[in-house]
């Protein structure tokens, strides 16, 4: 009797299966590579989306899955299937928890440890990729990774804020995952993640800045100046030029950024322990 087939994500958005032309076998690993035909795993493992739907788009990426059973267990059944999950190559059972993620519409990836400044104080793992080893150790560790598990459309590096500024070391990592078809991504993350919420009062502030007049010019007697300015060609506007309003909303966006606290490639040092973190 054939096995009962997984019931669909919510969203109804079904991954691609895992395309056996799109692996490559290497020492008992198998690891991803670009197919026969050209197809390429970022884009055949990738979430299929509306391509008339010309509105902008924000990615949202959740890293370091796989480690902690209820977080990751909360991640995949209660996250939209909208939301991509990466997972550390540490995990056990690494290729049934990415393959449950992607039955629920999930597009996934896995965590590249790469060496951050503060090394070894902060240790990403015995896997990292360091600028102290050889370009074959590191590709090495790179191929561990990349054989955890199968089905990913690319890396997202963990820590890695020492490894990513040296160009000798890190280009060879990329050369690498680009031959093989698969994305190579840099977290930001948000250690006050809640006051992003005021974005959304952008479009209201740009409608005030249109809709306030001008501040009245004041104009001191006696009466003749004041018919003197009649006469003046130079009109004042009736409303803000757009490239000021937008100058202004610009402003306002970055600072409340700047105030949701972002830490490029984050490591644990840097982030607390309490309340929630987007990247």
């Amino acid at each position: 009797m054939p096995a009962a087939e997984d019931p669909p994500p919510a969203d109804g958005v079904r991954l691609a299966a895992v395309d056996p032309t799109l692996l490559e076998t290497k020492n008992d690993t198998k690891l991803p590579m670009i197919g026969p035909d050209g197809r390429q795993p970022w884009s055949t493992y990738g979430r299929p989306f509306n391509l008339d739907d010309t509105r902008p788009r924000v990615a949202v990426l959740v890293v370091g899955l796989g480690l902690g059973k209820d977080l990751t267990d909360h991640a995949i059944n209660s996250l939209p299937g909208t939301i991509s999950l990466s997972f550390s190559p540490y995990a056990r059972n690494l290729e049934s928890l990415m393959a449950k993620a992607r039955r629920a519409g999930h597009e996934t990836l896995i965590d590249l440890p790469m060496e951050p400044l503060d090394f070894p104080r902060d240790d990403p793992g015995p896997s990292t990729l360091l600028t102290s080893l050889s370009l074959v150790d590191n590709l090495n560790r790179l191929e561990w990774v990349l054989g955890r598990a199968p089905g990913y459309v690319g890396v997202v590096t963990w820590m890695g804020s020492q490894f990513s500024t040296v160009e000798d070391a890190l280009m060879p990592v990329l050369q690498g995952l680009k031959e093989r078809g698969l994305m190579f991504g840099i977290p930001l993350a948000f250690g006050a993640p809640a006051i992003l919420g005021a974005l959304l009062a952008l479009p209201l502030i740009w409608w005030l800045l249109k809709l306030t007049p001008p501040r009245p010019k004041a104009e001191v007697f006696p009466p003749l100046k004041i018919l003197a300015g009649v006469l003046k060609r130079e009109e004042t506007p009736s409303k803000s030029p757009w490239w000021l309003t937008l100058l202004r909303m610009l402003m306002a966006a970055i600072v409340i950024v700047a105030l949701a606290e972002p830490v490029l490639n984050p490591r644990n040092a840097t982030l607390s322990d309490n309340g929630p973190l987007l990247l």
